[in-house]
């Protein structure tokens, strides 16, 4: 198979593309819409703009390039096409265009109709890998899962977010460092509006945005630096807090811990050196805290699971509560898995302190409590007709209920969190 690489221009303007029908004079493809293309002759960066030249007239002051896709290859019967594909948009007037020899029309098209033109090959493959189409896929792919788990808590799902973009930094086929800062504004917008209940999420892609914002001259490995430097500080983040429970909890208690949280799973080993037992409440309906129990069982630890309503027929055999955290309020409350809020109210009238470990990233950045409701399918798929069933997923335990809640620096008052997300809300630290 004889092998041929070709670099292939598309033109946007205006949300459309501008495709050229192949002309008679040519002696491949008559009569098939193509971009401005034609074999590669140097570098593909370069050489795009002597075919850009060639074929519509264009100078490099009448179009930007946006984007530069990995070559791709297109097979047609004995020759294999290696493809470079570049996405540049229009600064001038479609007007403006003037047809060479090779063509005999120009259409402007909508990115849609691309795939069912008579084209030469692979044109919609091409156009496919150098749009932002992908990325809108894989972003949608992401937002999807992220949107549909219901047994990962907040700091896991702000890791995978977190994971998503430095992914996208690395594959992201942008051109300039300035399309590159627009896709990761728009993936950072549209994963931040995922899970209102979870402030991790949000929280942690605020912080990207401006650290991604505050840089005066922004590169691919500078992007890739800031966002993987997030990403560490977020993963230390459940040990660095549970580090300081040491002085909240005495040696042999009895803790109280509900569903599932990465930072209280990382307090179990300190847990497991203090002797204490622990009590797991199962977390309905997806029952989180079974992996809980199973965590802390693995270390040796004593654990008994009950079920979320049992809990208060134990209270006075309880010396403490430690709850993990989706989002603090500025108020000092915080939301968590249902039934938190229930526990603490039982806890805090028997005298028992109630603590929840946290970390900066699960400051919110709105003052609003927002307490997600899902499928009431998960409660009863087929209830009787007339009757409502209200799945709720999180509640919000008032701030006189807490004795403290433990960050990375370490223990803090309820009233306190006002600062603290004020802090990061002009800083970004």
């Amino acid at each position: 198979m004889k092998l041929a690489a070709v670099v292939t221009v598309f033109l946007e303007h205006e949300g459309r593309i501008a495709l050229f029908r192949r002309s008679a004079s040519v002696s491949t493809y008559q009569g098939c819409w193509a971009g401005v293309s034609g074999y590669l002759e140097g570098e593909p960066v370069e050489h795009f703009k002597v075919e850009l030249a060639e074929e519509t007239g264009l100078n490099p002051y009448e179009y930007r390039l946006l984007r530069a896709a990995k070559p791709i290859e297109v097979a047609d019967g004995e020759r294999l096409w290696l493809v470079h594909p570049f996405l540049c948009r229009l600064l001038v007037e479609p007007g403006r265009i003037v047809l060479d020899r090779e063509h005999d029309a120009v259409g402007w098209f909508e990115p849609a109709e691309i795939g069912n033109l008579q084209t030469v090959p692979g044109l919609y493959e091409a156009w496919h890998a150098v749009s932002a189409v992908s990325a809108h896929e894989r972003l949608e792919a992401v937002c999807a899962e992220l949107a549909q788990d219901r047994h990962a808590g907040a700091h896991e799902l702000a890791r995978r977010a977190l994971e998503f973009l430095a992914a996208e930094v690395e594959i992201s086929n942008a051109a300039s460092c300035e399309v590159l800062l627009a896709d990761l504004g728009h993936q950072i917008a549209r994963l931040s509006r995922l899970r209102p209940s979870m402030a991790a999420i949000a929280t942690s892609l605020a912080l990207v945005r401006r650290a991604l914002e505050r840089e005066s001259v922004l590169s691919r490995a500078t992007a890739g630096a800031l966002i993987g430097a997030e990403l560490e500080d977020l993963k230390a983040a459940p040990s660095r807090a549970a580090g300081h429970l040491q002085a909240l909890i005495a040696p042999g208690s009895r803790v109280l811990l509900h569903s599932y949280s990465s930072s209280v799973t990382a307090a179990l080993p300190l847990l497991k050196e203090l002797n204490c037992s622990v009590v797991v409440s199962e977390a309905r309906p997806g029952l989180e805290g079974r992996r809980t129990a199973a965590a802390a069982a693995a270390m040796g630890l004593d654990v008994t699971l009950v079920s979320d309503a049992a809990v208060a027929s134990l209270t006075d055999e309880i010396d403490l509560a430690l709850f993990g955290s989706d989002s603090l309020l500025p108020d000092g409350s915080v939301i968590n898995k249902a039934g938190t809020a229930l526990f603490a109210a039982w806890l805090e009238s028997a005298g028992r302190p109630v603590y929840f470990l946290a970390e900066r990233r699960k400051l919110s950045l709105s003052a609003a409590a927002v307490l997600e409701v899902h499928e009431s399918a998960e409660l009863w798929d087929a209830p009787p007709d007339g009757l409502k069933v209200l799945n709720c997923y999180f509640d919000r335990t008032p701030a006189r209920l807490i004795a403290a809640i433990v960050l990375e620096d370490g223990p803090v008052e309820p009233y306190q969190i006002r600062r603290l997300a004020e802090e990061i809300l002009h800083t970004g630290a």
